[in-house]
């Protein structure tokens, strides 16, 4: 990612990229002439940051927080009008709630502001967690429960504070 840091569209992608746990470069274009020659080249002459490469050679230019989310691959909008059970928040209790409803076959949606793991997976111990006696690492038990819930729920992720609404519409 090109951008430098007094731009707001440069920390608004670098916070969309962090809440979706994408590993990213940042090149500071300030510090680095021969970086903003490159933005120029690949903008027609325009100095337009954020400019970022991604690893299959495609480019976004100043993209919006949708145009990111489409190109990770993230849905952000449920695609089913009715759910039987809706989670909002992926913290131990929401990954709890949606699992225990999808092994019941609810229709299920879980809407999280950030990757799927939500606060659990960047908790550093869970503890007091049925069949964990000694504790867990957030990121160990989430590990654990991606597969059941990629095929089995909805998961809509959010990239900033849009209302419940949005998610169903």
């Amino acid at each position: 990612m090109y951008g430098t840091p007094w731009c707001p569209d440069c920390r608004r992608a670098k916070q969309f990229f962090g809440d979706q746990r994408v590993l990213y470069d940042w090149i500071n274009a300030d510090d680095n002439p021969d970086s903003m020659e490159y933005v120029e080249q690949v903008n027609g002459g325009k100095r337009i940051i954020p400019t970022i490469v991604f690893e299959d050679g495609s480019v976004l230019v100043d993209p919006t927080t949708a145009d990111l989310a489409e190109k990770l691959g993230i849905r952000p909008k449920a695609t089913c009008q009715y759910f039987e059970v809706i989670i909002i928040g992926f913290g131990p209790a929401g990954l709890t709630a949606t699992i225990y409803a999808v092994r019941e076959g609810f229709d299920t949606l879980f809407i999280e502001r950030s990757r799927a793991s939500g606060q659990t997976g960047v908790t550093e111990r869970l503890y007091n967690y049925s069949g964990f006696p000694d504790g867990v690492g957030g990121i160990h038990f989430c590990s654990t429960c991606d597969d059941p819930l990629d095929k089995d729920s909805e998961v809509v992720v959010k990239g900033g504070n849009s209302g419940i609404e949005d998610s169903l519409s």
